[in-house]
């Protein structure tokens, strides 16, 4: 560290990375949403106006596809380390996926903790077949953490 770095960390923020990062973060889903749009209209995918789950395994693929061929064009420019590889030494899968269901059970019981307290049953929107639940609990346990590890902000 020098002596004339004004952070005592040594760090300068600069201010051209961190908007390019905030446009990303915002514009990335809502771009992947409108392809989505257009994708359902042309290629009569899975639209939101019918059942939520198709709709979100495409809009959350399709922001997936675009936050990778940001890295692509953004590495290019910047050389770095985006971390894009399976890691060197041992990796934390199995835990992170246990805890990922741990968690997911335990927000389900959250969300529906009136329901389960006043012994009523709860409208989840759907019905509560085995694909239906076993794909909600895939794409909340699974899929939506790739998909949002670049860029986050709400889906359509």
């Amino acid at each position: 560290m020098r002596s004339d770095d004004p952070s005592p960390l040594g760090l300068r923020l600069k201010l051209w990375p961190l908007l390019a990062v905030a446009v990303l973060a915002l514009a990335l889903p809502y771009l992947a949403g409108i392809l989505a749009l257009l994708s359902s209209r042309v290629l009569h995918t899975p639209s939101r106006h019918g059942a939520a789950l198709p709709w979100l395994y495409m809009q959350h693929g399709l922001q997936l596809l675009l936050a990778l061929v940001a890295i692509a064009v953004v590495r290019r420019f910047v050389p770095a380390d985006y971390g894009l590889h399976w890691p060197a030494r041992k990796t934390y899968l199995l835990p992170a996926l246990l805890w990922g269901a741990l968690f997911g059970v335990l927000m389900t019981l959250i969300d529906y903790a009136p329901q389960l307290i006043a012994h009523s049953k709860p409208d989840p929107g759907f019905p509560l077949s085995r694909g239906n639940i076993i794909g909600w609990l895939f794409f909340e346990g699974v899929y939506v953490g790739p998909t949002r590890k670049f860029c986050s902000a709400p889906c359509w």
